[in-house]
């Protein structure tokens, strides 16, 4: 996983990793974003295709491709 690094911005609290399913026995991280003074997602984390959002996802894309 890429480390993102945002200063500034008002940001309240840094991303955390996130291990969400396993692709042929190894780990897939995401991150959980950064969240900004009013408890919100950050657009950029919004975006993001490591965030934990994309998960379930990317891991029925896998399960579909790998029948």
């Amino acid at each position: 996983m890429k480390q993102n690094i945002i200063f500034g911005n008002g940001v309240k609290e840094r991303g955390k990793p996130s291990i969400e399913f396993y692709k042929d026995g190894k780990p897939q991280y995401y991150c959980y974003g950064y969240i900004d003074n009013a408890d919100n997602l950050l657009e950029e984390c919004q975006r993001c295709p490591e965030h934990v959002y994309k998960a379930q996802e990317d891991l029925e894309n896998y399960k579909r491709n790998n029948k």
